[in-house]
Order: structure tokens, then sequence, then C-alpha cells
């Protein structure tokens, strides 16, 4: 780039500036470059420079000369043409000149965004960041001391503003408003009572979590009003402000539909769409309850959402097969899939205020409502024409779920707990039943084949070890996690150690399993104990609890 207008004007590449004339001289230059790949009259130059018209021609031509001379020390001498007996004429490549590129970017955006079907949204930004990177802070020659380019500076500011909306519209309407929340905080500061520039600027600085700079912008924006017409502030912005002041999202959300709809934009009115669900494990034996799963969740609700409850003792593989299931189904709930831990069986059970908030924050709302009410009232709302799949794990009583079960039947829930939910309105999947042996094998070797561990070339010992974990699934995997740490010990050792010491063993392996990373919860599977009033069998089973799982 050689010459630039958009700023303070500027001649030379970017690390040899020339050293501009003053005066006259810099008026004609910037008239030259304003009417680039234009015949400019003398008569007009003349009055440009001086504001009049009876000046003597050789002061012009006196002026260009020194015009022509910094020119050539920048390498464009040859730039600047005489036109015999009508004026100059300034020729620059797109390539050379800010203004002539911003025009063609911002054209090329139009082109691109009118393109219908075809229309690629990336291109458009693109296109429109490039353009706008061309401005560089100051007001188009803003160190010309002339009035005379009055018209058509205020023309490119002009442009410039309608480029910067369409650019912020496009990353709103995508979520993105961190990142164009500091170029949106200085071009609306310089347009104060602009109405669409002060909304996106409250709704973007709202979605960071910025309430305080969303009072702010409308305070600034109603003086500004007050001042130029006497009139009241634009009652959506108003109820926005409003709405966000006293922290209601559901208002707020609300107001902030409504100015997309009258800007006639795709701002986005709800956020990223969450996907909160843990990662699916491997499943074995479980396929019947499933397809049985998956069917009561899928079912026409009427009126309410349809809500599954899969109860069962822990260790039996309630999470494993809630998030399988939610994992299948995630493609018919496509505005996302909550998940919250419910810590249910835990000494500090979940709060159903926190897991509102926890579900809020995930839904996008950065000011949560303090009050509980408040916060279920926004999570309905919120929900309301949605489909969303809510995944309540460890659930400790009906209380702890009925405010979590949104009343739009487009939703789902899927809860799990270790006792059934009368007090709810979920349906009941069959009871869990422990794994038999050629399942409970192949899940535990399942595990081992997911760490890169062969087969056991001991199957004697293999079977002991899948024996001792009674068939349940977390057991399995905590052991198969063991038996991964300590892959060069043989399985027979294994075995010995949980015949011998069952309960330190398990506890020993689920220390190790949590030091790994996995994400099985310590409540779901307590350490085999010894019983009170019958020989314990090997592993620290009773007889009677291989069927019911560990105490």
């Amino acid at each position: 780039m050689i010459y630039r207008l958009l700023g303070e004007l500027q001649i030379g590449p970017d690390d040899g500036l020339a050293d501009l004339p003053c005066g006259p001289t810099l008026i004609i230059l910037a008239d030259l470059l304003m009417h680039a790949n234009k015949r400019v009259s003398k008569i007009r130059l003349i009055r440009v420079a001086w504001g009049k018209d009876d000046v003597d021609e050789a002061q012009l031509h006196k002026r260009v000369s020194v015009i022509r001379k910094m020119l050539t020390e920048v390498g464009h001498g040859d730039d600047l043409k005489t036109h015999a007996r009508f004026g100059y004429e300034l020729r620059a490549d797109e390539a050379d000149l800010d203004t002539l590129l911003f025009h063609r970017l911002v054209a090329q955006a139009q082109q691109a965004r009118e393109q219908g079907a075809e229309w690629d949204t990336d291109e458009e930004i693109r296109l429109l960041r490039a353009a706008l990177r061309l401005w560089r802070g100051a007001p188009p020659l803003s160190n010309v001391p002339s009035d005379a380019f009055y018209a058509e500076t205020a023309e490119l500011a002009r442009r410039r503003k309608r480029a910067a909306v369409r650019l912020f519209e496009l990353e709103i309407s995508r979520g993105h408003y961190e990142l164009i929340l500091d170029e949106l905080s200085a071009i609306a500061g310089q347009y104060p009572a602009d109405q669409r520039l002060t909304e996106q600027l409250m709704v973007a600085a709202y979605r960071c979590g910025h309430p305080a700079d969303v009072s702010t912008t409308y305070e600034r924006y109603r003086k500004a009003i007050d001042d130029e017409t006497g009139g009241p502030p634009d009652h959506l912005i108003k109820a926005f402000h409003f709405a966000v002041a006293r922290g209601d999202g559901a208002a707020a959300a609300m107001a902030e539909s409504d100015m997309a709809k009258r800007a006639g934009t795709s701002m986005r009115s709800v956020p990223l769409v969450p996907r909160q669900l843990p990662p699916a494990v491997a499943l074995v034996g479980r396929q019947a309850l499933v397809a049985t799963t998956s069917e009561l969740l899928g079912r026409t609700a009427g009126r309410t959402a349809p809500v599954v409850a899969i109860s069962g003792p822990g260790g039996i593989g309630k999470t494993a097969l809630a998030v399988t299931v939610a994992h299948e189904l995630a493609d018919q709930y496509p505005d996302g899939q909550l998940y919250a831990q419910l810590h249910g069986t835990g000494s500090g059970p979940a709060d159903t205020a926190e897991v509102l908030s926890q579900f809020l924050r995930a839904l996008g709302v950065p000011m949560v409502p303090a009050a509980k009410q408040e916060r279920l009232m926004s999570y309905r709302s919120l929900l309301a024409e949605r489909r969303v799949l809510i995944v309540l794990d460890d659930a400790l009583s009906e209380e702890q779920v009925n405010d979590l079960i949104p009343a739009s039947p487009g939703c789902a829930v899927l809860i799990t707990a270790r006792q059934r939910l009368p007090g709810t309105s979920a349906f009941h999947v069959p009871p869990l039943e422990p794994l038999g042996q050629q399942d409970a094998t192949e899940l535990f070797l399942s595990v081992l084949r997911d760490a890169g561990i062969g087969p056991d070339d001991d199957p004697a010992a293999l079977a002991r070890v899948v024996r001792i974990c009674a068939g349940l699934p977390l057991a399995l995997r905590i052991v198969a996690a063991l038996r991964v740490r300590d892959n060069l010990r043989p399985a027979e050792e294994l075995a010995r150690r949980l015949a011998e010491r069952g309960p330190e063993a398990f506890a020993r392996a689920q220390r190790g399993s949590e030091r790994g990373g996995r994400t099985q919860s310590a409540q779901l599977c307590r350490a085999p104990t010894a019983p009170r009033t019958r020989p314990a069998a090997p592993g620290g089973f009773r007889p009677a609890d291989r069927r019911r799982g560990p105490r």
C-alpha cells in the first residue's frame, strides 16, 4: 500500500513513509488522491487549495512539482500525469490506494451476499474484515487542513459504518460476541444515537457477561437521543436494558429476538447448542435395555416431556446405559443435550437451584437470576419451543429432579437413581441385572483391548477375577483398570489379591482409576464389605449378594 487516506494521509511503503508537504501542496495531493484515476482540472485544484479562483497557475505548477518529486522518492513518480491545457491525474492501482481497495472489498462482499443459495457467509465475513482493517482509527484525511473533502469523507464513513454493522450482524448470528466486542465498542462510540449499533453493542456486552456495559451503553444512547431529538429512547432497547438490569434472562432473550426481527437479521437469540454428555463407554449385554429405554424416551408425550428413569443398586451400570442411550438419540435433540451429576448417593447432593444455574449458563444466560423461582422460569422459557435432552445422573429423590423436568413436550429427560422415583412422571425401565459370566468376561476384556493389552494367557485366573466382580459392570471396569495398571503381573496374582483382600483391592483400584482420569463416580461402586453374620465368599461377597450387587 502506497497511498493511505483512511486515517491520516500517508504516502510511501510501510517501512519508508515520505515527509508530507504542507499547506496548499498537501491539499492538492489529497484532492488528486480522492479523485484517483480521474482527470482533475486546474481550476478545481486552485479553488480547493486556496479557496479562490484568482491565483496564478504558476503557483499550482510549483506545488505539483513538489508532489511529483515526493512521489519519485518513493518510486511512484510516474503515477502523476499531466493533461495539457486541462489539469492533472494521479493514477493508482487498487492495491496501492486504500480507498479503492476498500470500495472493491465492500462490493465483493455485497456480491457474495447476493448469490442467494450460493451465499458463502465465511467469504463475506473475510471480505468485510479485510475492508475494515484498512481503516487506521482517525477520520479520513484528518491531517489535511481543509473542509473541501467533507462530503467525500462523510460518505466513506457511512460506507464503513454500513460494512461494520453487516459484519457485526454476521458474527452475532454465530455467537462470536467476544470476537467483535472491542471493535463494536469503538464504532458504536462514534455514533451514540445509532439504534442498530446500540442494539448490537448491548447484546454483545450482555452475552460476554458485562451487564454494567449494557447500562452504560443505554445511558449514552438515551442522552444522545434526547440531545438530538428530545424524544424518548427506543422501546425495545429500553426493554432489553431493564431486563438485563433486573437479571431476567427470559425477558432479555425476548427483547433481543424482537430487535433482531425488526432489523431483519438472524441475530442469535439463544446461545450455542450445549453438548454436555460424558463420553460413552463400552456396553455389553444391555442391547435389549438400550432399545427399551430409547423407545420409552422417544414416545409421543402429548403435553409433557417424556421422562424415563433407570434405577438399581450401585455399580449395576445405570450411568453407562443412560449415556449410551443419550448419545444414540442425540440427533433427535438438535438444540442440545444437558447433563448434571446430582450426587444423590454422596454426602452432599446437588442443590436443584445450582443445577438450574448450571443449565442456564450452558444455554447462554450470562446473568443467572439469584432466586430459584426466577431461574426456573428462565429455564422453562428457554426450553419452551426447543428439543433438548436432559440427563440427570444419580438422583436422590423426586424433589431433586421435578423442577428440572421442562414443560416442553419437545424435550426429554433421562434419570438414573438408586431408588425408584414414584413421585415423578417417569417411566421406569426393567431392573438391571448383573451381567452373566460371558458378558462380564467380554466387558472386562474390552477394557484391556482399549488399553492395548491382549487377552490373558491364563483363562482360569481370568474367570476367577470376573466371578469375584459378581457381574457388576463398574466393578469389572475398576478391576480391569487395575489389571491394565499392573499388566506385567500375571492375572493369577490379581485373582489372589481380590480373593484375599477384596475390599482393599477394590478401593485401591478405584483410587487408581480416578488418578487415571476415568469418570466413573466413586459412589456408584462401594468396596464390598465383610458380612455381619455369614462368612464371606472369595472377593468379600455373600452368596445372596451376587444377585443384588455389593453392599
